[in-house]
């Protein structure tokens, strides 16, 4: 999907610390294969550094055109 490669993207520019399959109450990847798809989730944890997020806070720098 389109979220993972995003996810993906973030992992390995060393933003997120763990990206785990799971479902909408925890991160379980054996729960995800037996739920449905409209309960399953990426779960993704923020790397941390000296207790502040790596991935600072965004702004839009672009609108989408219509």
């Amino acid at each position: 999907s389109q979220n993972l490669g995003i996810l993906s993207i973030l992992f390995c520019a060393g933003f997120l610390s763990n990206i785990t399959r799971g479902t909408t109450t925890s991160p379980s990847p054996s729960d995800f294969e037996r739920v449905v798809e409209a309960q399953r989730r990426i779960w993704a944890e923020l790397k941390y550094r000296r207790n502040k997020p790596v991935l600072s806070p965004m702004s839009l720098i672009s609108m989408p055109s219509r």
